[in-house]
């Protein structure tokens, strides 16, 4: 008998709960400009990363190049004009 009474105790509670679904779409309701705000913001981070990336790859890139281009000069003026 006090297992049954309990038990309707508990029922109107459980019927007035909110589902989780419901909890969670309330708490994205409630704070989606937080939400927007952190995807923009990372967003951007990943663009300035990747640009940066970028650059530096670029300024490497024409740095071995310039290095490769005067290497391979005293090289051949020191050789003298080629024989004909």
């Amino acid at each position: 008998m006090a297992a049954l009474a309990s038990l309707a105790l508990l029922a109107p509670a459980q019927a007035q709960a909110e589902s989780f679904p419901s909890e969670a779409g309330d708490f994205v309701s409630d704070n989606i400009q937080y939400f927007v705000g952190g995807l923009a913001a990372a967003i951007l981070l990943l663009l300035i990363v990747v640009n940066v990336s970028q650059r530096r790859g670029k300024a490497k890139a024409k740095k071995a190049l310039a290095g490769r281009r005067a290497g391979a000069a005293p090289a051949a003026s020191a050789a003298g004009p080629p024989a004909a």
